[in-house]
């Protein structure tokens, strides 16, 4: 479950800081986060999913991954699921995320990030899934980003 209190985009300005040109909120104490998640266009109940690699978002600005979270909703009795994320063809996970058919279904199975998962504006990212004996269902990825305010 989230924390912390989450604003409408552009509800807290200057003015809610202070009255006070030096005391104005600069660019660089604001950050967006982010969170994209993509299904690999298929349904939650559907079977055999797709091997192919996915645009899951460009980037607006310079930014950093916080996390990368993959999974299926029904693990099946034959699967072999692998997930990854790439930064212009680059993967930025130490290794894949890895979801047999002995895994819980629903989990949300975390990866590992590479040393650095920072990125620049107009970096493009894919989720890929790939897999053998693949039965499982409903395949996503979720990765929770920050990019710097502008």
């Amino acid at each position: 479950m989230p924390t912390g209190l989450r604003l409408p985009s552009g509800s807290i300005t200057d003015r809610e800081v202070s009255n006070v040109d030096t005391d104005q909120i600069g660019p660089s104490k604001l950050w967006h986060l982010f969170e994209e998640t993509t299904r690999f266009g298929m349904l939650v109940t559907e079977v055999s999913p797709v091997t192919g690699e996915f645009i899951l978002f460009t980037a607006n600005s310079a930014g950093t991954i916080l996390s990368v979270e993959a999974g299926l909703w029904d693990c099946g009795t034959d699967a072999d699921v692998q997930f990854d994320l790439k930064k212009n063809g680059d993967t930025v996970l130490t290794g894949t995320i890895l979801q047999t058919d002995v895994g819980t279904d629903k989990a949300r199975l975390p990866g590992t990030l590479v040393a650095d998962p920072s990125y620049v504006e107009d970096d493009i990212f894919t989720a890929v899934l790939s897999g053998t004996n693949v039965d499982g269902d409903g395949p996503f990825l979720t990765v929770r980003r920050k990019e710097m305010g502008d």
